[in-house]
């Protein structure tokens, strides 16, 4: 009972979060935030889950400044959306590897696993709202909401995301956010 009510509150929650961000007007909250105090304490949360299929999560945090100005709650969730996505789909005794780094004025984020990876043919797909790959996630807990939400998120932030792919042999997604001085910029 209590999985089922976690579930459907999840999937409120999500969809709220994308109804919210649908609209024309929307703004997101802008705050200064460390990226990899962030990335480290998500890790932290995570750890339990990864631990039960023996997955190391490693931080190469390449970021001399690691502050960044974006939108608190919306980072946290495209943090958590990829790693948890990579622990899901990860191999048993796999590696997660976050790389940051800030290049030309722009905040480049990796996630890579070394996990199922994802079939070319689905790799455009993923982006929809409430699609799944179905043929290697049989105990997919999940809505097909979570790759929407993240690419919306990053759009909100006037960046971009790309995902690398091989079936059998892993993922990575990389993010390019443009770096802000001030909350006004966006």
């Amino acid at each position: 009972m209590y999985e089922k009510s976690q579930y459907m509150s999840n999937l409120v929650d999500a969809l709220l979060l994308i109804s919210r961000t649908e609209k024309k007007n929307y703004k997101i909250n802008l705050d200064e935030i460390d990226l990899s105090v962030l990335a480290e304490s998500i890790i932290d949360d995570m750890q339990i889950d990864a631990d039960q299929k023996n997955i190391q999560i490693k931080l190469s945090d390449q970021l001399e400044d690691s502050s960044f100005i974006g939108d608190m709650t919306l980072m946290i969730r495209i943090f958590t959306n990829l790693i948890s996505n990579s622990i899901k789909y990860g191999k048993n005794y796999g590696n997660i590897l976050i790389n940051m780094k800030n290049e030309n004025g722009l905040t480049i984020l990796s996630f890579e696993d070394d996990g199922i990876g994802i079939p070319k043919d689905c790799i455009e797909k993923i982006w929809d709202c409430f699609y799944q790959v179905e043929n290697s996630r049989s105990d997919n807990k999940g809505f097909g909401l979570g790759l929407f939400m993240v690419r919306r998120i990053v759009q909100l932030h006037k960046g971009s995301i790309e995902v690398f792919s091989s079936y059998g042999e892993g993922s990575r997604f990389v993010i390019t956010l443009p770096q802000l001085t001030k909350p006004e910029e966006i």
